[in-house]
């Protein structure tokens, strides 16, 4: 992890090597860019988790194998051979607020240096985050091959009170399922 300045807060940084990579600008907000990976569960980065409305009890909780989460549990630990390479069409990924997505200089293809605040980061998907760092290595340490898409939402001001305040309603926005 990097730091640096901004307001008091300390800077992060976390480098990512993703599949693939899209990016995104609507042009009526061309300030902000939407960035979507696909990223290897073993390259999921341990984005802080202060901004998503999930509490971290409601995170550690031991899920049910009929509710949502323990769905997403037997999911990742793919039970049933047809689950194989569909993760991330069946979750919803996670989507964090980040400083700025940029390429690593030399690095390899789809290689990304995410940078954050430290109190930014997951917005939504906190629950997944958690649990593919929980269950996505097997037994013997090697990952499981699946992926998760990973979108980062990039253009908004630290310390802007109006960018504060849209950043908790997309997260309001996000996280609508019960937990």
């Amino acid at each position: 992890m990097d730091s640096s300045l901004d307001k008091g807060e300390m800077m992060i940084s976390f480098t990512v090597k993703a599949r693939d990579v899209r990016r995104l600008t609507n042009s009526s907000t061309s300030h902000l860019q939407s960035h979507f990976l696909i990223v290897p569960f073993e390259q999921v980065p341990d984005f802080p988790n202060d901004i998503n409305l999930r509490t971290t009890e409601d995170l550690n909780k031991a899920p049910r194998e009929t509710s949502v989460y323990g769905q997403l549990t037997a999911s990742i630990l793919q039970k049933d051979p047809w689950e194989q390479d569909y993760f991330y069409l069946r979750n919803k990924g996670i989507v964090a607020i980040a400083s700025s997505v940029t390429p690593v200089e030399g690095g390899e293809r789809n290689e990304f240096i995410i940078s954050m605040p430290e109190n930014w980061g997951i917005i939504d998907g906190g629950h997944t985050a958690e649990q593919i760092k929980k269950h996505g290595q097997r037994p013997d340490g090697s990952w499981i091959d699946e992926c998760v898409i990973i979108h980062i939402i990039t253009g908004f001001e630290q310390g802007n009170e109006n960018h504060e305040k849209i950043i908790h309603q997309i997260a309001r926005g996000q996280n609508t399922s019960e937990v």
